[in-house]
């Protein structure tokens, strides 16, 4: 019986022992938590209440239980953040081509005359209109170069 109780005696003193030299997991500090909260949820840490804290991420904001060394338990949703619309820019609408008579009117006005021959010209600068009139009154001929978006007289050439 007395062997019995000098090895249960003994037993008790290695568990000891063996627990002394276990480490023992300290309470998480307040800052250690909100180092946590940033790397785990990318959040904020907004309030703690003991085993209970809120924190804050770009989704909304939530609440979270722990142990006393920190590790989360559950985590709750208390609110969601709604993203706010995002307005998209107004489309660019492409730039309104003149019609034929308005560039017809245009070259008119530049060199008085009947019209002979109207031709579209597209380029890099959206186009113009080449057109061939003819002054009734001097028979002078000529070509004039409307742009297509502007209605802007390019040029005018003289025929001989």
């Amino acid at each position: 019986m007395k062997k019995l109780i000098v090895v249960l005696l003994a037993i008790a003193v290695v568990m000891f022992v063996a627990l002394q030299l276990l480490p023992q997991q300290q309470p998480i500090s307040d800052e250690q938590l909100a180092e946590k909260i940033r790397t785990v949820y990318n959040g904020t840490l907004i309030d703690q209440q003991g085993t209970t804290i809120t924190f804050e991420t770009t989704l909304g904001e939530y609440q979270a239980s722990l142990t006393d060394e920190g590790q989360i338990v559950s985590v709750e949703q208390l609110t969601q953040f709604v993203p706010p619309a995002v307005e998209q820019p107004p489309t660019e609408q492409p730039p309104t081509l003149l019609t034929k008579d308005e560039a017809v009117t245009q070259a008119i006005a530049a060199f008085p005359g009947t019209v002979e021959q109207v031709a579209f010209i597209e380029n890099n600068a959206g186009g113009y209109f080449l057109i061939e009139l003819e002054n009734d009154t001097t028979e002078a001929e000529a070509e004039v170069e409307v742009h297509a978006i502007t209605g802007e007289v390019l040029s005018i050439v003289y025929d001989d």
